[in-house]
């Protein structure tokens, strides 16, 4: 299936050349839509929790901090009821597989060539957006797939400072010999998006 071309390319004065997105691929809303979609009834809430901040397991009054959550209040059968809607509209079967006991895991699919990383980064935006999500966390396969996409977050940063009201992000790359950026997690109540070249397994 062929789709209308997203970026177009423009060159100034100084031949420098610069990257236009288009914001109304049709493809690319109607999966935005759908992705934010399965979240509808959820409030747009700032949920906070109190971290530790000491070392060595040290905690006192004073190494306290306050971090920020992503909040879900939606039930299991709230969500796999905007699951089913959302299937029908896009003519799939319904599912009611449900993970753990809860319905938490969802996999979006999207031909090659369509604007995947495209999709997933608005998406982003449109979450905090409508629900007030705050924390997204990537995770690639290899070093090259990781480079191209922070690559992909810099040439489409202005395009979508423009579409979100500047609307802040911090994006960076996490790496388990500099605990740094994560040692507080949430400690931000921006968007984080943290990048990972392998899987990280939580609790």
């Amino acid at each position: 299936m062929a789709y209308p071309p997203q970026v177009e390319w423009t060159v100034s004065s100084m031949a420098t050349l610069e990257l236009k997105y288009s914001a109304d691929q049709r493809h690319q809303v109607e999966a935005v839509e759908a992705i934010t979609d399965l979240f509808r009834g959820q409030e747009s809430l700032r949920s906070e929790f109190t971290a530790d901040a000491g070392r060595s397991g040290q905690l006192g009054f004073e190494a306290l901090t306050v971090g920020h959550a992503n909040g879900l209040r939606l039930s299991a059968k709230q969500l796999l009821e905007n699951l089913h809607d959302i299937q029908e509209e896009n003519s799939l079967p319904a599912t009611a597989f449900m993970t753990d006991g809860r319905l938490r895991d969802f996999t979006i699919e999207m031909e090659t060539g369509t604007g995947k990383t495209y999709v997933y980064t608005r998406t982003i935006f449109e979450l905090n957006k409508r629900y007030g999500i705050t924390k997204f966390l990537i995770v690639v396969p290899s070093v090259a797939i990781r480079e191209g996409v922070l690559k992909s977050f810099q040439s489409t940063k202005k395009h979508f400072a423009t579409l979100y009201n500047n609307a802040p992000m911090d994006v960076f790359v996490y790496d388990s010999k500099d605990m740094g950026l994560v040692a507080i997690p949430g400690a931000s109540p921006k968007k984080v998006l943290h990048m990972a070249e392998h899987p990280i397994v939580a609790p």
